[in-house]
């Protein structure tokens, strides 16, 4: 096997399992990737764990994709926090495979 170096950390990552995401899955992407070897684990579970779960779970991001309809890995679309009229707070769920495709 050849040694091949992280991007990253310019460790050996001949040995990595992962692939990494380009733009990440919960963004809708399943093809952008780089092949196994590129990113070693420990930098690809780094950025995955305090790069992109902060930016995908801040609001602004939470909201574009209820509104967009883009699903996690999962295929879960995120709820979205609203105020009614009333001024009760409300949460907005999107089931695209229900009759009634938004529930609050």
């Amino acid at each position: 096997m050849s040694t091949r170096q992280c991007l990253f950390c310019l460790g050996d990552s001949s040995s990595s399992v992962s692939v990494e995401h380009i733009v990440p899955e919960s963004l809708g992407n399943t093809t952008l990737v780089l092949p196994r070897g590129f990113v070693c684990d420990k930098c690809n579970n780094y950025f995955a764990r305090k790069v992109e779960a902060p930016f995908l779970n801040s609001p602004a991001i939470l909201a574009m994709r209820h509104l967009q309809g883009v699903g996690n890995k999962r295929g879960r679309i995120p709820g979205m926090d609203v105020v009614l009229d009333n001024g009760m707070a409300g949460r907005l769920e999107r089931r695209p495979r229900s009759p009634i495709p938004f529930s609050l």
